[in-house]
This record gives C-alpha cells, structure tokens and sequence, in this order.
C-alpha cells in the first residue's frame, strides 16, 4: 500500500481512527453493528447462531439464525424500505393478502390487471446471523479519494444478513454447509468484490475445529432488531414515504452527517423515488 504523501497518512490515520470509534460507539448505543464490507476487503471468523434447531451444533441458549421473509418498497430506492412480510395464513381459504400492505396491493393490481402489480415483489427469505471476527483486512481503494482501511477488527461481533437466494450473496453458499450438519464448527472467510450493484459477497470454509472463543461468553446483536416489523397501519406511511422515514418518528433527512426529523408528513400513495 502507497500512500499519497503526509496528507495520505494523514487521511489513512483519520479513517482508522473514525472506525474504530464507530465500532465503540455502535457497542455503547446497543445498535446492530453490521457488516460493512467494501471492494478489496474480507473478514475471518465463525457465525454464531445455527440456521435451524436440527443443526448439529443448534444450542438452545442461543437459539437459530433469524430467516424472514420481507418486501422491499417500490421504485429504484425500494430496497430501503424493506419489512417482514405480515401476511395473515388463513387455512379457512381466506384471502392471500390480508395483514399485510405490498400483499394486499400487488393483490388489487392482479385483480384489477393494473401495471402496479410490478412495483410489488412477492415476500423474499432473507438470513441475519451474528458472526464473531477473529481476522480483518484488505482495503477499498477508489478511483477519487483517500484509501479506506477496513472497519472491521478481532473481537467485533457483526450482523451478517443478506438475500437467501441471491447468487451475490454468501447465503446459498452458507445453506450448503449447513446441510453438512452445522455451520458453527468451523471458521469462515466473507470477501467483498465489486461496488454498488455489481457488489458480490463469496465464502470459503476453513477445517472444522472448535471456536476458540466460549459462544455464552459473547456479546450478540439483538437479532429481533436486525429487521423492521410493522403493524398494517405502520406500513402504509412506511411504503409510500420517500428514504429516510423512520415508523413512529416521521421523515428523517441527513444533514452533514447528522439526523433531522422533519415536520413534513409522508404523502398518501406512492409516486415516485
């Protein structure tokens, strides 16, 4: 690694610095502290949580892997208004929309043969487990700007949580391993190549061998916060809002780093992002 002068090394010790305060305060608030990978960088560690209770290494103290089935809002920026797919299951033959805001509109636009069924996906799994590093490195490099040293260190405990199914994602990859009988015998390697949509995730598994860390000594990320769950009524304001709504506090925009809520109400039905 070159850096470009003292104002480089300047730079670099500033970004190291800034990170690892954000590790210390995302600890301090009890907030998800997520995966933050960017091209060129990877972590080392073991998940924590095995994917279903039949897993060979399942511990009831610490239960399985949080899978939900979600929705993402309309519009290109829809993947930030993603949300538990609320659906009522009626076994009396009920209808298949009740409960929940994009079943019920991806619903009416079949019924009615209206082109705003596209703008509704159908519900998709996604998986959310906490994974112990123990190894962090690599750094992303962009064509502007300084060199941003990875975010991550040994001992941070992150949430990775991404598309069950999604060929860029470390998921389908991390279920063929559970089908070995479990996922928390063994270390792992997580790899991020790529930017924006073309960001691809890829996993290796090391040999299987004991974590050398006790998992009940571990402090976890609440997986139940991980994911947004809403009410039906929580969700119409929340789908139809513009980024930055936040359920119970309003329109929330950013203002040099910082956050400002906004007076200014989301409007009723969706238009444009």
């Amino acid at each position: 690694m070159k850096l470009d002068g003292l104002k480089g090394l300047k730079a670099h010790n500033e970004a190291i610095e800034k990170a690892a305060k954000e590790r210390e305060a995302a600890r301090e608030a009890g907030s998800t502290n997520w995966m933050k990978l960017k091209d060129g960088m990877w972590l080392k560690g073991w998940f924590v949580e095995e994917l279903d209770n039949e897993a060979e290494g399942y511990d009831p103290a610490i239960g399985t892997a949080a899978i939900v089935l979600e929705h993402s809002g309309p519009g290109p920026q829809g993947f930030k208004r993603r949300a538990e797919c609320t659906v009522i299951e009626d076994e009396n033959g009920g209808f298949p929309h009740e409960g929940c805001v994009p079943c019920q509109r991806r619903w009416e636009a079949n019924r009615d043969k209206t082109e705003a069924w596209k703008l509704w996906k159908k519900a998709a799994a996604r998986v959310y487990l906490n994974f112990v590093v123990t190894e962090a490195g690599g750094e992303y490099r962009p064509a502007k700007g300084p060199v941003v040293p990875n975010p991550h260190a040994a001992g941070d405990v992150i949430v990775v949580g991404q598309a069950a199914d999604s060929k860029q994602s470390v998921m389908p990859s991390l279920l063929g391993y559970a089908e070995d009988g479990s996922i928390t015998n063994r270390s792992f390697r997580i790899t991020c190549a790529g930017e924006g949509t073309d960001t691809t995730y890829t996993l290796r598994s090391y040999d299987k061998e004991a974590a050398p860390f006790k998992v009940a000594d571990v402090e976890r990320n609440d997986l139940t916060k991980a994911y947004t769950t809403l009410t039906y009524d929580e969700q119409v304001a929340y789908y139809d809002s513009t980024p930055g709504y936040v359920p119970g506090v309003g329109p929330v925009v950013s203002v040099e780093g910082a956050t400002e809520v906004t007076a200014e109400s989301s409007s009723a039905g969706f238009k444009s992002w």
